[in-house]
């Protein structure tokens, strides 16, 4: 017997999660109007019946009936209805095994044609409360954000394998995840010297370890601000900052609005 495996696959694999953050079916009217929104997720679109307008990086677009549409994670966007609209829509993201998200970094608004018969299905599936069907639907979900994953970014994550010390310094800031986070931490609690993982690091992820660091704690506490109700002082506490007026400070340097602002934005956008 010959035994041949992929070292890719196996070192990728579980590392590699699609997270559903929200969803929901959408009866819309004229009340749907967004301006300037930038999320930590993508979001997916289902329409099922009407249109609306979405518009980003200088192109507008008609969201119509039988298309799926993803608004990826970080692109700012603008939307609005004239009349009405019915839609299932869902936030998610897919994690990479450096904790990036796949999405991030895609310019435009991606659309595919799907026809009414497979949204209808889409939204049979969401509805259901067979576990299957719940499978079933993130399958879909996931097959279709592949599908239009753009080849450009596809060959930015041609290679998936880390070096053993760099894909534990990797779990380690996501386990211990603070702002407060040093190369001399990570190097002690991993028996590697400094200068040898600041540079490995720097040759197999593409950013040093700081900048990593900062990456990964601002995406998880805009996320907070958004799904959860958790104070600002707190949020700023959990991440390692001295005081919530540092955080702020940080945070509006980062995206040029403050938590509290930025929260307000993304939370009253409903979909």
């Amino acid at each position: 017997m010959e035994c041949f495996f992929n070292k890719a696959f196996s070192s990728s694999v579980n590392k590699l999660d699609l997270e559903i953050l929200d969803s929901a079916y959408v009866h819309g009217d004229s009340n749907w109007y967004v301006a300037g929104v930038c999320s930590p997720y993508s979001r997916i679109y289902f329409m099922e019946s009407g249109e609306a307008t979405a518009t980003a990086g200088g192109e507008t677009i008609v969201l119509k009936p039988g298309y799926v549409y993803i608004v990826p994670t970080g692109l700012t966007f603008n939307g609005n209805c004239e009349n009405a609209y019915t839609k299932v829509y869902f936030h998610f993201c897919i994690n990479r095994p450096d904790g990036y998200d796949m999405f991030s970094g895609c310019g435009k608004i991606l659309s595919l044609y799907l026809g009414e018969e497979k949204i209808r299905e889409v939204k049979k599936l969401f509805f259901s409360e067979n576990l299957v069907d719940t499978l079933k639907l993130k399958n879909t979900i996931l097959e279709i954000a592949l599908s239009l994953f753009p080849e450009e970014n596809s060959r930015e994550l041609a290679s998936v394998i880390y070096s053993p010390q760099v894909q534990r310094a990797i779990d380690y800031i996501k386990e211990n995840l603070s702002i407060q986070l040093s190369v001399k931490t990570l190097s002690d609690n991993l028996f590697v010297a400094q200068t040898t993982l600041s540079k490995h690091f720097r040759d197999e992820v593409g950013v040093n370890i700081g900048k990593y660091i900062d990456d990964i704690v601002f995406e998880s506490a805009k996320k907070m601000l958004i799904k959860t109700d958790i104070p600002i002082q707190e949020i700023s506490e959990k991440f390692g900052f001295c005081d919530r007026f540092y955080f702020s400070r940080r945070f509006k340097e980062k995206f040029d609005f403050t938590p509290y602002r930025y929260r307000k934005m993304n939370t009253t956008t409903f979909s």
